[in-house]
């Protein structure tokens, strides 16, 4: 843990450093004591180590959030490059607790909405009589998701006929209710629609194609 391994004080030191414009060597040569020739090391110090997966990721987090909470309060963290699970379970996790925003999901979600918002007013449309393919289901397709779920609400559609709205494909195909998925956030975006009953839709289209 970065607090383990430098202390809590000296962590949350480094953040006001860091804030006050500071470089990095700097920063760690006025906090640590370390000469330019010992900063290799310092700055590679998690380089040989395990990726840090579960309860220890959880742990390292919680220390980041804890120290800017102190030196910075009212500061907003953004979230940025996170591995797609991770970064919907930190953002869902710390949104309550301190500013948060995660450009690949919120920032890729508000520019896609916006760009159909625009679409609708050119050209006279009503979102809620839209049926949109979202062509991705990463971080990016799930902000984009998100966004267009609470527009459609607030356009009139109800909850519950979503799925009729809104359709995310991944690497294999359609997400649907019955269609095993090893992200769990998946589910959400999944169409309310079996595989086999796919088949015969697209089966269906095909032959009046």
């Amino acid at each position: 843990m970065l607090a383990d391994h430098y202390g809590h004080d000296k962590l949350a030191e480094m953040l006001r450093q860091w804030g006050a414009g500071k470089t990095s060597e700097q920063v760690m040569g006025d906090v640590l004591g370390k000469k330019p020739a010992e900063l290799d090391h310092e700055f590679r110090v998690f380089a040989d180590q395990k990726l840090l997966r579960g309860e220890a990721y959880a742990k390292l987090v919680d220390e980041f959030v804890d120290a800017v909470r102190e030196v910075f309060p009212g500061a907003l963290i953004q979230w940025e490059d996170f591995r797609k699970d991770n970064a919907l379970r930190i953002l869902d996790r710390y949104r309550s607790h301190v500013l948060s925003f995660n450009d690949d999901i919120q920032g890729t979600g508000a520019v896609a909405l916006a760009g159909v918002l625009s679409a609708m007013r050119a050209s006279g449309a009503h979102l809620a009589e839209q049926r949109i393919i979202i062509h991705g289901a990463g971080a990016a397709g799930l902000g984009i998701y998100r966004q267009l779920r609470e527009a459609l609400v607030s356009s009139g559609v109800q909850q519950q006929a979503i799925p009729r709205h809104l359709a995310v494909l991944d690497s294999t195909g359609l997400l649907v209710s019955d269609r095993p998925a090893r992200d769990e956030y998946k589910r959400a975006m999944a169409a309310e629609m079996t595989l086999r009953a796919l088949r015969r839709a697209t089966e269906r289209a095909l032959a009046y194609a």
